[in-house]
């Protein structure tokens, strides 16, 4: 199988948070992290059926540790036909590990769902912006996706949607075309590396400062 890449510049950064119209889907997929409820901004993507994925989130349990998840199946009228919740784990542990987890659980739910495009927003505030930018999640995102539908049998097409704002959008392109230097099982550690400051950083054994990966999985 294949993945097409389409990006929507939809949302739209307000005065308190990110305003978007909910988007029309086969698949939504939305993030959790554990011990934290649903962003609001998050819930504002399924405004018509929120009272609907609330309630699922809290019968079934959902606490958002990292390859959990829950597909709901929603009503005729809803915009989305199913929405995919991930779960992130703990905040302070996110890395590019995170973000290539989740992508993985996201792409074989949508093919065992046998649902042709799935909607994946990129928020602008999110906490985890400081560390890693709009440009590195989206190049992961695709080298990610890419390897698990190559995996699938068939020559299907699935198109990743990813949302972000009319600020943002640049940002994700860049991320999207970005070169591939490697396909390491990690994903794409080796492309979306920080430079780091030698100051205070643990030194190798020949003195110089030792070289941290972004991510620790």
């Amino acid at each position: 199988m294949k993945a097409k890449f389409t990006v929507s510049a939809t949302l739209k950064a307000g005065k308190d948070r990110v305003q978007a119209p909910e988007p029309v889907t086969p698949m939504l997929m939305l993030a959790k992290f554990s011990g934290m409820n649903l962003a609001a901004d998050l819930k504002g993507l399924v405004a018509s059926s929120e009272e609907k994925v609330s309630e699922q989130l809290s019968t079934s349990g959902f606490t958002g540790e990292l390859g959990e998840h829950l597909t709901i199946t929603l009503g005729e009228k809803s915009k989305q036909k199913k929405v995919l919740i991930v779960g992130l784990g703990k905040a302070g542990r996110f890395d590019c590990g995170t973000v290539r987890d989740t992508i993985k659980v996201a792409m074989n739910r949508v093919v065992a769902a046998r649902c042709e495009r799935i909607t994946i927003p990129i928020m602008p505030d999110r906490l985890t912006s400081s560390s890693l930018g709009l440009m590195p999640t989206a190049h992961i995102i695709k080298c990610v996706a890419e390897d698990v539908l190559e995996a699938k049998a068939g020559d299907g097409v699935v198109e990743i949607e990813l949302l972000t704002t009319p600020q943002g959008k640049r940002h994700v392109n860049a991320g999207l075309a970005k070169e591939r230097r490697s396909k390491k099982p990690c994903g794409v550690c080796a492309d979306v590396e920080k430079p780091s400051k030698s100051e205070g950083k643990p030194k190798d054994k020949d003195g110089k400062a030792a070289k941290k990966d972004v991510c620790s999985k």
